[in-house]
C-alpha cells in the first residue's frame, strides 16, 4: 500500500497527481463541475475508492442522485473494488440521500458530520451539491450549508472534500455561482468532439498552493477515470532488441499488441495504408507511435524493408537507431534499403542506399520497382515499403506523385506486400486521391500535448498513445477515449 505525503491527498489518478505536485492539498475543498454525463461521479468514486484501497485513507461518499446498490455495482464494474468489504472494515461509508427534501437537509448535515467523526474520515465526496442546493427556496440557505461544509468539515476536521456540481448545457455557470469563490480548487470536466470523435478533457481553473504543469488535460473513462499525460519518450536504460510477433496468414502485424488490436488484427497483405500526420506532430512522435513498430517487426521476422524518408530526415540517423536497438549491420545491409535523392553517381555509395537523381520520375520509379522485385525474389518474403509522399511531391510534383503511388500500389498488391504512405498536410487534392486509394487510412494528431491515433478506414474512436520502454524498446500503449 502506498502512502501520500502529509500535505497532499491523491486525486485517485497517479497521472493527475504527477501534474499537480502529488495530489490535492490535504484539507482542501475541491469543486468538480461539468455537464451531465461527463464523468463527475466516476471521478468522485475514483477519488474515494483509490484513496481507501491504495493509500489506506478513510472516506465518506454522500449521494443525492444514486442509491447504494447501484453505486456499489458500478464501482465493482469500473474499478474491481468490493465496496461492501471496505464498508465492513470501517474504511468507507456510503450515505444515500437521493430522496432528501429541504426539511431534511439539516438532519442530513448532522448525519454526515457524525459519520465523518465515527470513522475519522479524511476524504469526503458530496454528489451533488447542485441537488442539495435545489432543495432550498432561497440562495442564502445554500450559502449557509456551503460555509458549514467549508468551516466544520474541511477546515476543522481536515477532511479533503470533493464537491460535485452540475453545469447545465449551454452555460458556464456553476450551480449558483458562489461555490467557485470559496473553493480551494476548481476542476471542470468536459466532453466534446475532436476530429468528429468523442474527446474528453478537464480544465484546472485554480488549485491554491499548487504549481500546475498542465491546465487542460485529456482523460478517458476506460476502466474508471484516467488522465492522459503529454507524450514523452523516456530514455531506455538497457536497450534490447524487440521481440518479433509472427505474422498470421494474410496479415502483417506490429510488435505492439495494442496497435495490432487497433488495426483489427493487422494490415492485410497486398494492401496500401495511409498515415496522415497532423501539423504539430513531430517526426519522433509519429515514428515511435506507428512506423517503428511495423518496420522493426518486419526486419525481426527476416522480411525486407525499403524506406523513402520524408523531407529533412536523415536515413543515417534512422539506421543508427536500428543498430542501437539490437539489429546487426549485417542483417540491415541484407534486409533494409533507403532511397536517397540526388545520390546517383556518387562513388563509395553505402550498400544499403538506392541512389536516384530525383528529376525523371519514370526512371527513378523503375529503379525503385526493380529493387523491390529483386529483394522479393532473393529473400523470398513479402516486403514493406515506407514512402514519405511529401518527398515525392517535392521532386516530382503532385500529379507525378499520384502516378508513382498508383504504380507502387499495384506492385505491392502483386507481391502480397505492404506499402505505408506518410502524408503531411498541405496537398488537399492529392490527399483526397490517396485516401481513396488506401485500403487502411489512419491519422495521428496532437492535442494538449497528447498524441492521438485514430482510424478512418476502418473507423475507430480516438486512441491516446503512450510509450512503454520497460522491456528495453519503445512499445506503443493505446488507450481509447470513451
Amino acid at each position: 500500500m502506498s502512502k501520500c505525503s502529509e500535505n497532499r491527498v491523491s486525486t485517485g489518478d497517479r497521472n493527475l497527481d504527477c501534474l499537480i505536485q502529488g495530489g490535492f492539498p490535504r484539507g482542501s475543498l475541491i469543486l468538480l463541475a461539468g455537464n451531465p454525463g461527463v464523468g463527475k461521479t466516476v471521478f468522485g468514486a475514483n477519488f474515494i475508492c483509490k484513496g481507501v484501497r491504495d493509500f489506506g485513507e478513510t472516506g465518506v461518499y454522500v449521494s443525492l442522485a444514486e442509491d447504494k446498490e447501484t453505486f456499489y455495482s458500478n464501482i465493482s464494474r469500473h474499478f474491481g473494488i468490493n465496496c461492501e468489504k471496505c464498508e465492513k472494515r470501517g474504511m468507507c461509508i456510503f450515505l444515500d440521500y437521493a430522496t432528501v427534501k429541504e426539511e431534511g437537509i439539516s438532519a442530513m448535515m448532522e448525519s454526515i458530520l457524525e459519520e465523518i467523526m465515527k470513522v475519522g474520515a479524511k476524504l469526503l465526496v458530496i454528489d451533488s451539491f447542485t441537488a442539495m442546493a435545489q432543495a432550498f427556496k432561497e440562495p442564502f440557505e445554500s450559502r449557509i450549508i456551503l460555509h458549514t461544509i467549508l468551516g466544520k468539515i474541511v477546515r476543522r476536521m481536515g477532511c479533503t472534500t470533493l464537491l460535485i456540481c452540475e453545469v447545465p448545457y449551454g452555460t458556464n455557470i456553476i450551480a449558483r455561482g458562489m461555490e467557485e469563490f470559496v473553493a480551494d480548487g476548481v476542476i471542470i470536466l468536459r466532453a466534446s468532439s475532436l476530429e468528429e470523435r468523442l474527446f474528453r478533457d478537464l480544465e484546472i481553473r485554480k488549485l491554491r498552493g499548487t504549481f500546475i504543469k498542465e491546465r487542460e488535460i485529456p482523460f478517458t473513462l476506460r476502466g474508471g477515470f484516467k488522465v492522459i499525460q503529454p507524450f514523452k519518450f523516456e530514455p531506455v536504460e538497457k536497450p534490447s532488441r524487440c521481440k518479433p510477433i509472427p505474422h498470421p496468414p494474410g496479415r502483417f502485424v506490429t510488435f505492439s499488441p495494442d496497435l495490432n488490436y487497433f488495426l483489427e488484427g493487422g494490415f492485410k497483405s497486398g494492401t496500401t495504408a495511409l498515415l496522415e500526420i497532423g501539423d504539430n506532430v513531430s517526426f519522433e512522435q509519429y515514428r515511435f507511435s506507428v512506423i517503428l513498430p511495423i518496420e522493426w517487426n518486419f526486419i525481426s521476422n527476416g522480411q525486407p524493408l525499403i524506406s523513402i524518408p520524408s523531407p529533412g530526415l536523415d536515413y543515417k540517423a534512422i539506421r543508427a537507431n536500428m543498430i542501437e536497438s539490437g539489429f546487426t549491420e549485417e542483417e540491415l545491409n541484407r534486409l533494409v534499403r533507403f532511397v536517397e535523392f540526388g545520390y546517383l553517381g556518387q562513388i563509395n555509395r553505402e550498400p544499403y542506399v538506392i541512389g536516384i537523381e530525383g528529376k525523371n520520375m519514370e526512371e527513378d520509379l523503375k529503379t525503385i520497382v526493380d529493387e523491390i522485385l529483386r529483394m522479393r525474389r532473393e529473400i523470398g518474403k513479402p516486403l514493406m515499403l515506407t514512402l514519405g509522399a511529401n518527398t515525392f511531391i517535392t521532386h516530382y510534383g503532385p500529379s507525378s506523385t499520384i502516378k508513382a503511388l498508383n504504380a507502387l500500389s499495384a506492385v505491392t498488391r502483386e507481391n502480397s506486400s505492404l506499402m505505408l504512405v506518410l502524408l503531411k498536410s498541405g496537398f488537399e487534392r492529392l490527399g483526397r486521391i490517396v485516401r481513396a486509394m488506401a485500403d487502411t487510412h489512419l491519422k495521428i494528431i496532437r492535442e494538449h500535448g497528447v498524441i492521438f491515433l485514430y482510424g478512418i478506414k476502418p473507423r475507430t474512436p480516438l486512441f491516446a498513445v503512450e510509450l512503454d520502454v520497460s522491456k528495453g524498446y519503445p512499445i506503443p500503449k493505446l488507450t481509447p477515449v470513451v
